[in-house]
């Protein structure tokens, strides 16, 4: 039986693990962010009556893969859990879980993903586009963001506007823009490391 040198055997099991680190999508250099959620803000913003309100969700969760140099594996997705919107105003939190807006009852999560994300121009402006799906609907959504990386410290940031009645979202007297606006715009500000 051939024995193999110890140096040759390291470089055998070096070319195996690579080997399996590529096939499984998980090699060295992937860049899978871990979110820091104690910096980091997913909210929305809209109209009620004319006047302008925001929000924030305080419970989701998000695996980012996206490496700047390599966007081929580029992948998003989100879960946004919608009984936690908040906005600070105690009759409009308790009724956004209800029937006419989130109906939680029925759907407890929103999701987005995306496993398209292209570099848009050289002021480091990307898109990803991906499928929302929130309460009655699933559409197709592109959120453009900014990406700065410094070291193995990324923030992203990033807005889109959606039409709320798109997703089903605002029902009943709802429906309308008379009380509120039909345009959400939903932003992210993402602080993450690898």
């Amino acid at each position: 039986m051939r024995q193999f040198r110890p140096g040759v055997m390291c470089a055998v099991r070096a070319l195996i693990a690579m080997a399996v680190m590529l096939i499984s999508g998980t090699g060295a250099m992937a860049s899978q962010w871990a979110i820091d959620k104690s910096a980091s803000t997913l909210g929305f913003r809209a109209k009620q009556e004319g006047g302008a309100f925001e929000g924030v969700f305080e419970n989701w969760s998000a695996e980012i893969v996206l490496d700047p140099a390599d966007l081929s594996g580029a992948r998003i997705h989100a879960v946004i859990d919608l009984s936690s919107a908040k906005t600070g105003d105690r009759a409009r939190d308790q009724a956004l879980p209800g029937n006419d807006w989130f109906d939680v009852k029925t759907k407890t999560e929103a999701e987005f993903l995306a496993e398209k994300i292209v570099y848009a121009d050289a002021d480091g402006t990307y898109i990803a586009t991906g499928t929302l799906s929130l309460r009655d609907g699933v559409k197709p959504v592109m959120l453009p963001f900014t990406l700065k990386i410094d070291g193995d410290t990324a923030r992203a940031a990033g807005e889109t506007v959606l039409l709320r009645t798109d997703f089903g979202v605002g029902q009943g007297a709802f429906a309308t823009d008379e009380w509120v606006g039909l345009n959400v715009t939903v932003f992210v500000d993402i602080t993450a490391s690898r």
